[in-house]
């Protein structure tokens, strides 16, 4: 692979032999999200039934201006409205906000008002709860008023889980999914060493209800289509706000590497009970290659959803 030169210095099989430092780093509360406007989870709601609803979301996305030399990770709060078909894969016509504009997609497609073209999709889907996507890149810009931009987005939708069911629940749960994204890899200048760089990967956490608390692991690749560089995440008693958490993921980093962390990952509880955790995560890496004394830096968003294994979690009769 022509980056893996870079980016191997991420990859760890295991914890075995990899360090990491722990109390774990503060906690940015913007990937705490709040309610999304939508009523909380009952029995009989299904994902689909928040298809022409307006929503609340929070995206998380990396943004790299074309005239400048830096790509920076952006948490904001936006409102979105979804399309019969949408959680089905079947319609992608979303109308969401993003950076002060209102995007109405057609086919897929919305236009800023520079004239660039923004792609809008489905990410995973569950029984409760889904991840979506949009995305434009300068490469593939009409011609425009202003200048292009490269970024990608993602935002969890569906019926959270009323924070005061959460309350209620005890014992240990293990929940376990996938995340998928893109990002860009940059030197130690700033400059491009890859536009669009593919990670994607299993995520498993651990919730404690009785503590109130997260902890959980990412192990991912990089660029699966082609060499699969590997590396593995970590994060440690995020604490559980109402109905969901943030966490600073730190990365585990091999010998001969030393790794700066500054990624960050919301999640919230959705369906009865808490059944699933979606979210998104802002990947922000340092890697810097102590041998050659080669620095490089991953700027990227993803979006994660996960299903609770049904056995773990026990919830108290009235």
């Amino acid at each position: 692979m022509k980056y893996a030169k870079y980016i191997n210095g991420l990859m760890c099989v295991g914890l075995a032999g990899c360090g990491v430092s722990y109390p774990s780093r503060p906690i940015d509360s913007a990937y705490l999200n709040g309610a999304n406007g939508l009523e909380y989870a009952e029995a009989g709601l299904a994902l689909s039934d928040i298809e022409e609803q307006t929503i609340s979301v929070t995206v998380a996305r990396f943004l790299r201006d074309s005239e400048g030399n830096d790509t920076v990770v952006v948490i904001s709060d936006e409102v979105a409205t979804l399309p019969v078909g949408f959680t089905a894969y079947e319609a992608r016509d979303m109308v969401i906000t993003l950076d002060g504009e209102t995007l109405t997609f057609v086919d897929g497609q919305a236009t800023l008002e520079s004239g660039q073209t923004v792609w809008g999709y489905l990410n995973y889907a569950l029984a409760h709860s889904a991840t979506g996507g949009l995305y434009t890149y300068g490469k593939y810009a009409s011609p425009s008023e202003g200048e292009a931009i490269d970024t990608e987005g993602f935002f969890a939708i569906g019926f959270q889980t009323n924070p005061d069911d959460i309350l209620v629940l005890s014992g240990d749960a293990t929940y376990r999914g996938s995340y998928f994204g893109y990002g860009q890899l940059l030197d130690a200048d700033g400059g491009l060493l890859n536009d669009e760089l593919e990670t994607n990967g299993a995520i498993t956490i651990e919730v404690d209800f009785k503590s109130a608390s997260a902890s959980g692991q990412l192990n991912g690749f990089f660029d699966p289509k082609d060499e699969r560089d590997q590396y593995s995440m970590i994060f440690v008693n995020a604490a559980i706000n109402g109905n969901g958490f943030a966490a600073a993921p730190d990365m585990i980093c091999e010998a001969g590497a030393d790794c700066k962390s500054a990624t960050s990952l919301g999640a919230v509880f959705y369906g009865d009970a808490g059944a699933e955790l979606s979210g998104v995560i802002g990947f922000d890496e340092t890697i810097v290659l102590t041998d050659t004394d080669t620095t490089t830096h991953f700027i990227g968003a993803a979006g994660f959803s996960s299903t609770r294994e049904v056995t773990a979690v026990e919830v108290p009769a009235d």
